[in-house]
C-alpha cells in the first residue's frame, strides 16, 4: 500500500498513474510476462483517461511484460485489503481523542 499526505500532493488520476508507473519500474521484475491490476471504480483515480493512457506506456517501456489486465470492482461493492486497512484505522479513531499519524514503517 502507498501512502502520502495530501499536503505533499493530491489523489487525483495523474499521481495514482505516476505512482503506479514507478511501482512497476522499480518492483516488477523482468522476468514478469503478466500482471492484473484490480481495481475500484474511482473515476478520480484508477478508471480514467490518464490510466488508460499510462498502461500501455508502462507496457511498451517494460522489458518484459506482455499483458497488463486492469479488473474493476461492481461499483458499492467493492472490499480490497487497503479498505480493511482503513476500516481498522476509523475505528481506532473512535476511541482517541487525538490520533497521529505516523508514516514509519511503510513500504
Amino acid at each position: 500500500m502507498y501512502v502520502w499526505s495530501e499536503d505533499v500532493s493530491s489523489r487525483g488520476p495523474q499521481e495514482i498513474a505516476s505512482c503506479l508507473k514507478e511501482h512497476f519500474e522499480q518492483n516488477i521484475p523482468n522476468t514478469t510476462k503478466e500482471v492484473t491490476l484490480y481495481s475500484d471504480s474511482c473515476g478520480g483515480q484508477n478508471r480514467n483517461t490518464k490510466m488508460s493512457v499510462m498502461l500501455p506506456k508502462i507496457l511498451q517501456s517494460h522489458p518484459s511484460l506482455e499483458v497488463i489486465n486492469q479488473k474493476f470492482f461492481i461499483p458499492g461493492h467493492s472490499f480490497s485489503t487497503c479498505d480493511q486497512d482503513f476500516g481498522i484505522i476509523e475505528k481506532e479513531k473512535r476511541y482517541h481523542k487525538t490520533f497521529m499519524y505516523l508514516m514509519t514503517g511503510l513500504t
